[in-house]
């Protein structure tokens, strides 16, 4: 049991149950007393889907009050859910807790609040999440969400694993706009993610990694803002590495882009960082590499003149209609991940249901590796060309 349990909406789920909402809602009206709307205790499973939990509010009666919207000891599954509005002083929307598993799909996590850390979610056990958006959350520490492998004297594990997600325009009054990672055991991976528009008071308006370890791959952690150290990433005595993402756009009084403290480690691997303010790294020769992509990449050949963003397929480089001639026959593909399916967060492709895009590598010449190009296809046969791992798209014509 949580070192906060206090009064929940509903009885505490000590079996295996299975809310499907239909698109419905659970809130607390805002006149109420204060609950929680769900408990999972440690014996519990839910699975909880097409349902939104609005305006849980965490009671005490212990000083730090924990889930607003969810508390969660056992295991969580959440599928098209939204959290949005609820409150504690940890986890707003979601405390995930010792020993706890929680598997997101699809979901959001909106405009939470958090009086001390994780406004979005709080985690010290396992959180896992693919296709999920947190958007306007806040806390003191880690807007978005705080993962830690302890607190207080709990000790607990803080893995969290992120994929196709949004982390946009949250904000930490202290540190950690967007996501805070802390503790020698914490682990933070994330693929494909964007991280954008995150603000923060004192350090790390994007990312702050403690003592563990961080990993970011096909990832973008652009404009954000911190009032002290580290726009986009800052790292405080643990590892960060950077592969094939892009730090751009970030803002701080120094680190514009990387604070890395003495005694941590960030590592790039073909990652550009570039284009922040007032610097892209500091302190001053602290991340190797930094401004540079790593390896000299070869020059990709620029993409000819566009009109409205359309691209005569005959212009293309020779590798696109490779790619195109090996989707026709089903491979084999160059990436084992080819084929699967494009989200689209970004909205930067027009909008259809998720799985409607899927996302394939065009050969780079003389690149050892996936490269930057990739081409995105429509279920009615759009093809999308894109030279910046999915910053920018030209849409092909196969007529010209």
């Amino acid at each position: 049991m949580p070192q906060d349990a206090g009064q929940d909406g509903l009885p505490v789920i000590t079996g295996n149950v299975t809310v499907v909402g239909h698109f419905s809602t659970i809130t607390r009206a805002g006149t109420a007393p204060s609950f929680r709307i769900f408990m999972v205790g440690e014996q519990g499973r839910l699975t909880l889907s097409g349902t939104t939990v609005s305006g849980g509010k965490a009671p005490g009666p212990s000083p730090e009050t924990l889930g607003g919207g969810i508390i969660n000891d056992g295991q969580l599954n959440l599928r098209s859910v939204i959290l949005a509005r609820n409150a504690a002083d940890r986890g707003g929307g979601l405390y995930n807790g010792l020993g706890a598993r929680t598997v997101v799909e699809k979901s959001a996590f909106e405009a939470n609040a958090a009086d001390v850390a994780g406004g979005g979610v709080a985690n010290l056990g396992r959180f896992t999440a693919d296709g999920a958006a947190f958007r306007s959350n806040k806390a003191a520490i880690g807007g978005a969400a705080f993962n830690a492998d302890h607190s207080a004297k709990i000790n607990g594990v803080g893995r969290m694993s992120l994929s196709a997600t949004r982390v946009v325009d949250n904000a930490a009054r202290l540190v950690g706009g967007g996501l805070y990672s802390t503790g020698s055991r914490s682990r933070l991976t994330a693929e494909a993610i964007a991280i954008s528009g995150n603000t923060s008071g004192g350090g790390a308006g994007g990312v702050f990694n403690s003592a563990g370890s961080a990993v970011l791959r096909h990832s973008r952690v652009t404009g954000n803002t911190a009032g002290a150290t580290g726009g986009g990433v800052a790292n405080n005595f643990g590892k960060v590495m950077l592969g094939s993402s892009t730090i751009t756009g970030n803002r701080a009084k120094k680190g514009g882009g990387v604070y890395d403290l003495p005694g941590a480690k960030v590592t790039l691997v073909q990652s550009p960082v570039r284009a922040n303010i007032p610097d892209d790294c500091a302190p001053p020769g602290s991340v190797a590499g930094c401004r540079t992509t790593g390896p000299a990449a070869p020059r990709v050949p620029a993409s000819p003149p566009i009109h409205s963003f359309v691209v005569c397929k005959s212009k293309l480089p020779p590798e696109v209609g490779s790619a195109i001639d090996l989707i026709a026959r089903h491979g084999p593909f160059l990436d084992p991940k080819d084929g699967t399916v494009f989200g689209n967060f970004e909205d930067f492709l027009p909008y259809a249901p998720y799985g409607y895009y899927r996302r394939y590598t065009v050969e780079t010449p003389g690149f050892d590796g996936a490269g930057a190009r990739r081409l995105v296809t429509g279920r009615h046969g759009e093809e999308y060309y894109s030279t910046d791992h999915y910053a920018t798209f030209h849409r092909i014509d196969p007529t010209c």
